[in-house]
């Protein structure tokens, strides 16, 4: 991700010799799974990630680290932990767990890996006032929902997310719903069917 990266490129330049792993089959982490490819293209990610490379900074790709002791044990004399923490957060409410119903960095990843995610024709709520809730809703409507609504608990003024990144979703179309707070989804045969 943004810190490993980080680290490898200043580390690289001052002529360290730096292995990257990554449990991932691509490098960049959050900017890879967690920015839709719209705000940032693969190729400029790319681009970016082989300056890195281009320092002698080598990456492991698909490996997991469960251990700092079997690094050091292998040879490692400093290790730099960077794991990021791009997980969903819950909301703790009745029926979030219903089919139909997912995490905002859960989804954004499956847009980012390609999986197939069927919204033609779906009115979708996303919950949440920061950037990831904006890019969700923003995918959502690329992947043919028919309406898409963003509820959030605050005023306008009080939203985290970019100024920039909210007008172009009121541009795209996204109704927002300000002071709006879940409090249960309610489902119908195990799948989602309305919002309380």
């Amino acid at each position: 991700g943004p810190a490993g990266l980080t680290a490898a490129f200043f580390l690289g330049k001052r002529g360290y010799h730096v292995s990257v792993f990554e449990k991932d089959s691509k490098p960049g982490g959050m900017l890879r799974v967690g920015i839709p490819e719209y705000r940032l293209p693969n190729d400029v990610l790319d681009r970016d990630i082989k300056n890195v490379t281009a320092l002698g900074v080598e990456f492991r790709m698909n490996s997991e680290v469960r251990s700092i002791d079997e690094l050091k044990k292998a040879g490692f004399e400093a290790v730099f932990v960077a794991i990021g923490t791009h997980h969903s957060r819950e909301m703790g409410i009745e029926g979030e767990h219903l089919q139909g119903v997912m995490g905002c960095m859960d989804f954004l990843s499956a847009v980012n890996y390609g999986r197939k995610i069927d919204l033609a024709g779906k009115t979708i709520a996303v919950i949440g006032g920061g950037n990831a809730a904006i890019d969700s809703a923003r995918c959502a409507l690329r992947l043919g929902a028919k309406e898409v609504i963003l509820q959030y608990r605050r005023s306008k003024a009080e939203m985290p997310a970019f100024p920039e990144e909210l007008d172009a979703a009121e541009k795209e179309g996204i109704k927002l719903s300000y002071l709006t707070l879940p409090t249960k989804i309610i489902g119908e045969g195990g799948r989602v069917k309305a919002v309380q």
